[in-house]
């Protein structure tokens, strides 16, 4: 819902001067309201590492982004930033990882989170239309150390771990990214799980993180926070892609409502300098980018080797065009050019399905 307020303004009116005109004024409004509404989204994700230019692994340069992708100001103070169990289909706990799938049998419609990281609360965050929020461990210009990574150094927020490989590479005049919770004592830092997997999930200000488990059928060792997936308001589920390993949906640790697919990096491993990137759906008015959002990360997510901050393709070259009759796509999820699912027949004009711009 939006919110307006109203103001006295001088005005012209059928060409005469008129004082003391009242007009409605839109307030910013908080992201979400439990519909996955597509405001505030996660729209680029930095986590496979790279090289620098000692042919070193380097992690310094991994970040998130997240995108205002609607025409509303977004107030985002204290939204919370959550992790998903990353636990490796390669490891010995696999089996009681909080996958999707496991989820669904011991906690119907919740999502397990190993870090939780919030906005800060202490001063109001607002996100204009088409703005960006960066966030990392170390907020610096990385490009002197690996030329091909990106200049931190303009982030918006910066997690301040005092952990050994972070604690000398801060940047003060950066704000901090509240650590809210961390299931391992020394991962105070944002932990960015490469190859995969690597779930993420924004979550309203108001959610509950009272509640916790360990491992399913477990009654000792790690605890996750598990939180409900109706006060998510975006995530985006990248699964696995190792030697050992292929992208499959036995990964997933999101819903289906929360993200009905799942994204991974082209290359098997890490230290490939890979991100996930949102697709452009459209451009509005020539000017502000809009990002695909169809709830569905194979279908909204590319990979890119472009790891400038704030920076997402301006035209819709990825998106092919296809002319088919009047129809209602089956099985399909169909979006206008903003990225807005449609319900029903659509109407004669251009669409994205799936990925992919369609005439009916």
């Amino acid at each position: 819902m939006r919110i307006f307020t109203t103001k006295k303004v001088w005005g012209l009116l059928a060409g005469m001067l008129v004082a003391g005109v009242t007009v409605a004024e839109a307030q910013p409004r908080q992201p979400g309201g439990g519909s996955m509404s597509g405001d505030l989204v996660i729209s680029k994700v930095f986590y496979n590492n790279m090289k620098d230019d000692q042919d070193k692994a380097f992690i310094m340069a991994n970040y998130i982004e997240l995108y205002n992708n609607c025409s509303d100001t977004l107030d985002i103070t204290g939204v919370y930033l959550g992790i998903a169990d990353n636990t490796s289909s390669t490891d010995a706990q696999f089996p009681n990882a909080w996958t999707a799938a496991n989820m669904q049998e011991v906690h119907n419609g919740c999502i397990a989170l190993k870090q939780v990281f919030q906005i800060p609360t202490e001063t109001t965050r607002l996100l204009a239309p088409g703005e960006s929020v960066v966030i990392c461990n170390s907020a610096l210009n990385h490009t002197t150390t690996a030329s091909a990574a990106p200049d931190l150094s303009e982030a918006d927020y910066e997690v301040k771990s005092q952990h050994k490989s972070y604690k000398d590479h801060h940047n003060d005049a950066v704000p901090e990214l509240r650590l809210i919770y961390t299931n391992a004592e020394l991962n105070t830092f944002l932990q960015f799980m490469s190859p995969g997997p690597y779930g993420l999930v924004l979550l309203e200000n108001d959610t509950e993180l009272d509640m916790e488990d360990f491992y399913r059928n477990q009654t000792e060792g790690k605890k996750f926070k598990i939180v409900q997936a109706s006060k998510t308001i975006d995530a985006v589920d990248i699964v696995e892609h190792s030697v050992k390993t292929e992208p499959d949906a036995s990964q997933k640790r999101m819903p289906d409502s929360c993200d009905a697919g799942f994204t991974a990096t082209t290359l098997p491993g890490g230290n490939h300098g890979e991100a996930v990137v949102r697709k452009t759906a459209s451009i509005d008015n020539g000017e502000r980018v809009v990002l695909s959002d169809t709830n569905n990360s194979s279908v909204d997510f590319e990979t890119t080797t472009s790891l400038a901050i704030r920076s997402y393709g301006n035209d819709l070259s990825g998106l092919s065009i296809t002319t088919v009759g009047q129809q209602t796509p089956t099985g399909n999820v169909l979006c206008d050019l903003q990225g807005r699912r449609v319900n029903g027949a659509p109407r004669h004009g251009l669409y994205i399905v799936n990925g992919k711009k369609v005439i009916f």
